[in-house]
């Protein structure tokens, strides 16, 4: 099987320079796409010869990378500014999960390109467009996609001890949007089990009306309006975030996530419950789903023996097998009816009745009939 190695970069908070579009034209003659806010390469052989890294800290704010053996990675640029550092860094998780400085900036990589290979076929329609609106999320103080790939860590990482504590639980893991939605799925392949067994402690998400915005616009000292103003007037992206944050303790509002309390070792045990549990519920239904088909052909056992007799009769392989699988039916009834040694008869009987068709007789002698 060919390699195939997907990059994605894009723009957020603004545009590339005419300057920069050049550059980042240049780094490969395999570039697919290049706009102002978007650079597109692709490898079926060969890879891509620059730090996909670098280039995401000197141009872009996000960057998404796969490859068809497994390999995945994720990452996002800030300005030191927008971000609570101490917060993010509390979901760090060596060789995983990493927070680090470069300039003026902060950068959050998810590197998947080093442990256990993924499900590719997953991020195989994957683009960085529907997980670009993690940034802001995370922006807003939103950790919901970090506490996500520190579970995706549990599962598989050498770098958590089964003892280590969780970190601070966000709220509203029971309520992923698209963007959350196609990271643990497609990129992380995350546990549902393990997910629903972490959101037991995740409260609903309390989103901020316009009306706590009003009421807390009303408390802003003028001072900081004119600053806030000002950063709007001159594009600067960052500003929505750090104003909504702001406005959001000015209503009384505390939108920052839980102390975690469970240990990895807990997390894993719980899931293992809820999938045993999700196992024997399944296993009742497909019993219960059984039992009333078999009621059901018990209704009609004897139009059944007319029909398997009918297809015997046309002595062809196709309508053998048929009768085999009716037969096997019937048994089952008769096993549940616990009338088997009836069905034993009648069967010996058919049997004895078309004893010079060897093609049916093998057939019947590997159905255990």
């Amino acid at each position: 099987m060919s390699t195939y190695e997907y990059y994605e970069w894009q723009a957020v908070d603004r545009p590339l320079s005419s300057v920069q579009l050049r550059e980042v034209s240049r780094l490969s003659s395999h570039m697919e796409v290049v706009t102002p806010v978007q650079a597109v390469v692709t490898y079926s052989w060969g890879s891509f010869k620059h730090d996909p890294i670098e280039v995401l800290l000197r141009y872009f704010d996000a960057f998404l990378y796969w490859a068809n053996w497994g390999s995945r990675e994720l990452a996002f640029r800030f300005p030191k500014a927008v971000v609570d550092r101490e917060l993010l860094e509390a979901y760090w998780v060596d060789d995983w999960l990493t927070l680090r400085e470069s300039g003026d900036y902060l950068w959050l990589d998810l590197d998947m390109a080093s442990h256990e290979p993924g499900r590719w076929e997953e991020a195989e329609e994957l683009g960085l467009s529907s997980l670009v609106p993690l940034r802001q999320q995370i922006i807003e103080g939103d950790c919901r996609a970090l506490y996500l790939a520190w579970l995706k860590a549990v599962e598989e990482s050498d770098s958590i001890d089964p003892e280590d504590l969780e970190p601070p639980v966000p709220a509203g893991l029971r309520e992923l949007d698209p963007s959350l939605d196609a990271l643990a799925w497609s990129l992380l392949d995350l546990d549902p089990f393990l997910l629903e067994a972490a959101a037991a402690a995740s409260p609903p998400r309390r989103a901020v009306s316009d009306e706590d915005l009003a009421g807390a616009l009303a408390k802003l000292p003028a001072e900081e309006c004119r600053a806030y103003l000002l950063q709007l007037v001159r594009s600067e992206a960052p500003v929505r975030a750090s104003l909504r944050k702001r406005l959001a303790r000015l209503a009384g509002l505390d939108l920052s996530p839980r102390p975690g309390s469970r240990t990895a070792a807990r997390l894993l045990e719980e899931a293992e419950r809820l999938r045993a549990e999700d196992r024997r519920r399944r296993q009742e239904a497909a019993e219960r789903e059984r039992r009333r088909e078999l009621e059901d052909l018990a209704k009609r056992e004897d139009s059944v023996w007319r029909e398997i007799d009918a297809l015997i009769q046309r002595g062809q392989p196709g309508t053998y097998d048929k009768a085999t699988a009716l037969l096997t039916r019937l048994r089952e009834v008769a096993e549940f009816q616990n009338r088997l040694p009836g069905f034993e008869a009648r069967v010996a009987e058919l049997k004895s009745r078309y004893s010079r068709r060897p093609s049916l007789m093998e057939r019947l002698k590997d159905a255990g009939l």
